[in-house]
């Protein structure tokens, strides 16, 4: 039998454990020997691999995070570890290796790729960025959207009471599609995000928002007389 394995690297993201658990369940439909790498290309480097299987997995799909634990490897940057992270791989046989994770975690899967060609590699795109080249739809993606539409919606609630404006950060990296969505399905005044240029000291947007803001609270002042 074929031997493959998985590792998650980079950020956590929900979806993790049931794509791990589908893994095991697949690789056995297969024909194939499923292999699980401990604490991403840390544990790639370290030799941390080892047979997995259904009790592995048991019970784990509905849990947040990943079982096999995720790390972000500064050793993995180097050319050596990475040929030892290779080394590791042949001396178990592993004949294909899945990757769970993001950007970062996809450019060192094409680096280990191309030093040797002779094991498959494969993505599973795993980042609430939504920023993998491609791709619609990332794992994680949904529960962030959820996420921060519960944190505005009580943020909402305190900006009402004091008739003050707030300002929400998401994270996305270089991307901003949960800025984009939070923002169109929150109602927001304004959206900014980095496939834009903006200025934060624009007179125009800074005129703008205080107008509103003011509008806003002249209503609550009258509704409340």
């Amino acid at each position: 039998m074929k031997k493959i394995a998985i590792l998650c690297s980079g950020g956590d993201a929900s979806g993790m454990n049931a794509a791990l658990k589908r893994f095991v369940e697949y690789s056995f439909l297969q024909g194939l020997t499923p292999y699980f790498v401990e604490n991403g290309y840390e544990g790639l480097i370290d030799n941390r691999i080892y047979p997995a299987n259904y009790s592995s997995v048991a019970g784990i799909i509905s849990r947040g995070g990943t079982k096999i634990h995720t790390s972000r490897s500064k050793r993995f940057r180097e050319v050596s570890y990475r040929k030892l992270a290779i080394d590791n791989l042949k001396a178990q046989q592993i004949d294909a290796l899945v990757v769970m994770g993001g950007d970062g975690s996809f450019k060192g899967m094409q680096k280990l790729s191309e030093m040797c060609p002779e094991i498959r590699f494969s993505g599973i795109p795993s980042t609430i960025d939504n920023d993998i080249a491609g791709t619609a739809y990332c794992l994680g993606v949904d529960t962030a959207l959820n996420m921060i539409k519960y944190a505005i919606d009580s943020i909402r609630d305190t900006a009402s009471s004091y008739g003050r404006a707030f300002v929400i950060e998401a994270m996305g990296r270089e991307c901003g599609y949960l800025a984009l969505v939070s923002a169109l399905t929150c109602g927001a005044e304004m959206c900014l995000i980095p496939e834009i240029p903006y200025d934060l000291e624009s007179y125009k947007k800074c005129s703008s928002l205080r107008k509103r803001k003011e509008d806003s609270i002249l209503s609550l002042f009258s509704l409340r007389h």
